[in-house]
Parts: structure tokens; C-alpha cells; sequence
């Protein structure tokens, strides 16, 4: 009787308990967690608007308008001029040779075929996540913004209908 009184049981958490809710809490941790090895690189002359709202960024297609080229991923695709506008101040258009209406034909070609190379590799992984239809969308500060709604429109005609702004933070 004396032996069975000495015994002190504790009762309190194992470390089985312990263990599950560490494992719980990690697999928690590891779904939510996304890492984007998004890499925005402005060119030198490049200079973006500031502001203080920054969604998450995801993978898409980035296009640069800069005061002296529109480039996609990189690449120029078609070369802004930079003319005086009469009062002193310059002002940026592409080249009318190869813009049809509000379409900049150059660029719509590219993203056009951006596209087609999507879709395929979706078809070949038989994926059932469909084409989002992404852009990354860096714009000079200094751009008018007639220049801005023609790359709109065409990114928008290429069938890339959700676009992001990069900005700098403020």
C-alpha cells in the first residue's frame, strides 16, 4: 500500500502529442507557403510609377514599354520613337508602319505565339489547369497614355486578359 502511494503518474502532454501537433502546424506551414522565383529586371532607362498597394505577383508573360523599346521576356519586339510634341515636351509612340488601329501588330504576333507555346506544353502535361493568360506589364512613368491602352488592347486581343502593373514600392 505504501508503494502504490509513493507512485507519482503524471499527467500532462506526451511527446507523441507534442509530435503530431508540430507535424499538423509543418504540413500547415509547407502548403501555404509559396515561393515565386518571379524575377522583374527594369531595363536602366526605366523609371515605375510608385504606390503602396503590392498584390502577390505569379508567373506570366513580361512586357516592357521603355522610352525606347517594347520588349516581351526580354526580347524587343517593336522600337518606340520619341518625337517633340510641339510645346517642348517629348512624347512616345511606335512606329505607325507597324500599328493597326489600337493593335501593335509586332507584339500581338509574339504573344500570340506565347500563347500557342503554352497551350501545347498544357496539352503534352494533359494538365487540367487552363491558360491564364498572365502579364507582367512594366511601363515607364514618363509614357503616355495612349502608348499604354495600345499594349493593353493588344494583350488583351492576344487572349492575355489578366494583367499586372509592377510598381515600385512606396
Amino acid at each position: 500500500m505504501r508503494a502504490a502511494r509513493r507512485r507519482v503518474v503524471s499527467e500532462g502532454l506526451t511527446i507523441t502529442s507534442l509530435m503530431d501537433a508540430m507535424t499538423i502546424i509543418l504540413c500547415f506551414l509547407l502548403k501555404s507557403y509559396q515561393a515565386d522565383d518571379i524575377h522583374v529586371a527594369g531595363a536602366d532607362e526605366l523609371s515605375l510609377p510608385a504606390s503602396s498597394a503590392l498584390p502577390t505577383v505569379k508567373t506570366a508573360v513580361q512586357i516592357v514599354l521603355t522610352r525606347t523599346g517594347l520588349l516581351v521576356d526580354g526580347d524587343l519586339v517593336a522600337t518606340v520613337v520619341e518625337e517633340d510634341d510641339g510645346d517642348g515636351s517629348p512624347t512616345w509612340f511606335i512606329d505607325p508602319a507597324e500599328v493597326d488601329g489600337e493593335l501593335i501588330r509586332p507584339l500581338h504576333i509574339r504573344l500570340a505565339d506565347r500563347r500557342a507555346e503554352v497551350t501545347h506544353l498544357q496539352d503534352l502535361v494533359e494538365d487540367d489547369v487552363d491558360f491564364e493568360g498572365r502579364v507582367l506589364l512594366e511601363v515607364d512613368r514618363e509614357m503616355p497614355y495612349q502608348l499604354v491602352r495600345q499594349a493593353l488592347f493588344t494583350a488583351g486581343q492576344a487572349g492575355f486578359g489578366k494583367i499586372q502593373f509592377v510598381v515600385v514600392k512606396s
